[in-house]
C-alpha cells in the first residue's frame, strides 16, 4: 500500500488511552481476527439496535456489509446518538470503516466527531488534526504523483489572536474541520501546519482553474464557522495558492510560493492570490526565502547591537539587538523583510528561539568580558501568543548562565492591535521571570494609552519619527515632552530613539528623558565592535 494512505479503520477510546489504526486489509482479515479482536468493545458501546445490527452484518459479510454499516454509522452521527451514549457514561469505541484508505482530512473529521463526543476537542486538535510536518506530507504526495500530474497547495492564515484562545481546540475548530471536510474531494489532504495556518493539498488536479474554486470553498467553509463564533467576515481571510510543477517542484518551494501568494493578496486587499512565477521578483523572493531558511538552520544569522545610554550618568546601560543577515550576493537584507520571509516559511517560532538564544549567548560574552548590561530583543505579536515562550526564555537563560533580568523584551504596539489582552498572561509570566517589557515605537499606533493600562509595561520607547525633529517641529517637541512626563508619572523608563545630533541629545537631557538611543552616541555594531566600544568608555557599567 502507498505509505501516504491513511488508515482504513480507526477507533478512539473516550480517554484517548488507545488509538487503533489498521491499514488497508482484505475482507477475510476484516471479518476474521481483527474484527473479532475489537468487536467486544465495539458492541459494548453501541446501544442502538440499528448500529448493533449493522456491526453484526459487517462481521458476517465483510466488505459486502460495509455499505450498510457506513450508512447507519453516518446516520447515527448526524442524529447525535454517540453524544447521548457518552452522556450516559457508556465506555464506547467510536469507529469509522471505509473500503478505500481515508484521506487525512476524512480521518481528522471522524476523529474530531469522536473526540468531541468524549468532550476532548482541545486534545483532538493537538493530537490528530494537527500535522507536525506538512512539508514532509507534501513531499511524499509529490513523490507519489504521476509524471506531469498537477498538485495544488492552498494556504489559509487565520487571525493571529486565535492562537491565544484559552481553548484553542474548542468546538469552533471541530466545526471548522467538519465544514471543510464537507467540501473536499476524495484524496484531498486537510492539514493544520501551525496554530494559525491550515493547508489544503489537492493532488491530481485537472486544471489550474480549480484553484480559485477550491480556495473559495475553503475560505467560505472557514468563514462560516469563524463568523458564527467570533463575528469575523469574509474579508478577514485570505487564501494563497500554488500549483506543482508549474510554481515549484519541491515541498519547500510550493509552501513558500503559496504563503507568498497569500501575503501579496492580503496586501492588495484580496481574498485569493495565485503565485505568479512569471514575475521575476517573486521568483527571486522565493530563492531568497529558501536561502534564509538555510541560514537560520546553519546559525548564519547575526545580531548587531546599538547602545542605549543613560543621560544622567552618561553610561551605556543596555543595547538593542538588531537582526542582520547578508545573503550569498553580499546584500544586507532588511529586518522587516526577514520577518516577512520567516512568516511565509513558517519559521517565526524558530527565529524567535534563535533571537533569544543568541541574545543570551551575547550577554554571557559581555559578562565574561566584565560588562553588566541589559539586551533588548524585538519579538512579534505571534510570539506573545505562545504560552510556552516564558518557559523557553527561562531555559535559554539558564543554558547560557544569564539572569532573565538582563533581558528586555520589546514589542511594537502596532503588532498588538488585534487582541493585546490575549498576550497578557505571557507578558506577566515573562515579568515574573524578571524580564523587562518595553513598548516600542510608542505613539505610532492607535491604542498607546490603552496598552499602558492593560499590559505590564516597564518601559516605553518614543519613536524616532517624533524625536528626530523636536528642534524643528513644535508639535513633535510637545509630543515627546508629554510622553516623557507620562512615563515619569507612571514610573516607567523612557527611551528616546533616533537621537542623532548633540543638540537633540541636549534637548532630551533638559526635558528629563532618562535614556537615549541613536547615531548621536553610536551606530549599530557587531558584537566584537561593541566590546571595543565599551572598553573605550571609562564610564561603561562593569560586572
Amino acid at each position: 500500500m502507498n505509505n501516504m494512505e491513511a488508515p482504513s479503520a480507526c477507533a478512539l477510546t473516550e480517554d484517548l488511552s488507545a488509538l487503533l489504526a489498521i491499514r488497508q486489509f482484505d475482507p477475510g482479515v476484516l471479518s476474521g481476527e481483527i474484527l473479532r479482536a475489537i468487536q467486544p468493545d465495539l458492541e459494548g458501546g453501541f446501544e442502538t439496535p440499528a448500529l448493533a445490527d449493522a456491526l453484526a452484518g459487517l462481521a458476517r459479510h465483510g466488505w459486502d456489509g460495509l455499505a450498510d454499516f457506513e450508512r447507519t454509522w453516518r446516520a447515527a452521527l448526524l442524529a447525535g446518538a454517540p453524544a447521548s451514549l457518552a452522556a450516559e457514561g457508556v465506555r464506547a469505541w467510536l469507529v469509522a470503516l471505509t473500503r478505500e484508505p481515508m484521506s487525512v482530512g476524512q480521518l481528522a473529521a471522524v476523529q474530531a466527531l469522536a473526540l468531541h463526543v468524549a468532550g476532548r476537542a482541545a486534545e483532538l486538535v493537538r493530537q490528530t488534526v494537527s500535522c507536525s510536518d506538512a512539508r514532509q506530507t507534501l513531499a511524499e504526495l509529490l513523490r507519489a504523483a504521476a509524471p506531469g500530474a498537477q498538485t495544488g497547495v492552498l494556504i489559509l492564515h487565520l487571525p493571529a489572536f486565535l492562537e491565544a484562545l484559552e481553548d484553542p481546540g474548542g468546538p469552533w475548530q471541530v466545526e471548522l474541520v467538519q465544514a471543510v471536510m464537507a467540501r473536499l474531494r476524495p484524496g484531498d489532504w486537510f492539514l493544520q501546519s501551525s496554530a494559525h495556518e491550515w493547508l489544503l493539498l489537492m493532488p491530481e488536479l485537472r486544471s489550474a482553474t480549480q484553484l480559485p474554486l477550491a480556495a473559495q470553498a475553503f475560505s467560505t467553509a472557514c468563514t462560516e464557522v469563524l463568523a458564527l463564533h467570533f463575528g469575523l467576515h469574509q474579508n478577514t481571510l485570505c487564501v494563497g495558492a500554488a500549483l506543482a510543477p508549474e510554481d515549484g517542484q519541491s515541498a519547500p518551494e510550493l509552501l513558500f510560493a503559496a504563503r507568498t501568494a497569500a501575503m501579496h493578496a492580503r496586501t492588495r486587499g484580496e481574498t485569493f492570490g495565485r503565485f505568479q512565477p512569471e514575475r521575476g521578483a517573486l521568483r527571486d523572493d522565493q530563492e531568497l526565502g529558501l536561502e534564509f531558511a538555510r541560514a537560520l538552520q546553519s546559525n548564519a544569522l547575526l545580531l548587531h547591537f546599538q547602545p542605549q545610554v543613560c543621560l544622567g550618568q552618561n553610561q551605556c546601560i543596555a543595547v538593542e539587538a538588531l537582526l542582520r543577515w547578508r545573503n550569498a550576493k553580499g546584500i544586507w537584507v532588511s529586518p522587516p523583510y526577514l520577518i516577512s520571509l520567516a512568516e511565509r516559511l513558517g519559521l517565526l517560532p524558530r527565529l524567535c528561539d534563535w533571537l533569544i538564544a543568541e541574545a543570551c549567548r551575547q550577554l554571557s560574552v559581555l559578562s565574561k568580558a566584565g560588562f553588566s548590561l541589559r539586551v533588548a530583543i524585538n519579538l512579534t505579536a505571534r510570539d506573545f501568543y505562545d504560552v510556552d515562550l516564558p518557559a523557553r526564555v527561562k531555559q535559554l537563560a539558564l543554558t547560557w548562565g544569564v539572569n532573565p533580568q538582563q533581558l528586555v523584551i520589546e514589542v511594537t504596539e502596532t503588532t498588538l492591535i488585534a487582541q493585546p489582552q490575549r498576550a497578557l498572561g505571557v507578558f506577566e509570566a515573562l515579568r515574573a521571570l524578571g524580564c523587562r517589557i518595553s513598548l516600542d515605537d510608542f505613539g505610532t499606533g492607535n491604542s498607546s494609552l490603552a496598552y499602558l493600562r492593560e499590559l505590564p509595561v516597564d518601559e516605553i520607547k518614543i519613536d524616532r519619527c517624533f524625536v528626530a525633529d523636536v528642534l524643528e517641529s513644535s508639535r513633535s517637541a510637545a509630543i515627546v515632552r508629554s510622553v516623557i512626563a507620562l512615563g515619569r508619572g507612571l514610573g516607567l523608563n523612557v527611551v528616546a530613539e533616533g537621537a542623532e545630533h548633540e543638540a537633540v541629545i541636549a534637548w532630551l537631557r533638559d526635558e528629563g528623558c532618562s535614556v537615549v538611543q541613536g547615531f548621536g552616541f553610536a551606530r549599530p555594531m557587531s558584537s566584537e565592535a561593541l566590546l571595543e566600544w565599551l572598553r573605550s568608555r571609562p564610564d561603561s557599567v562593569r560586572a
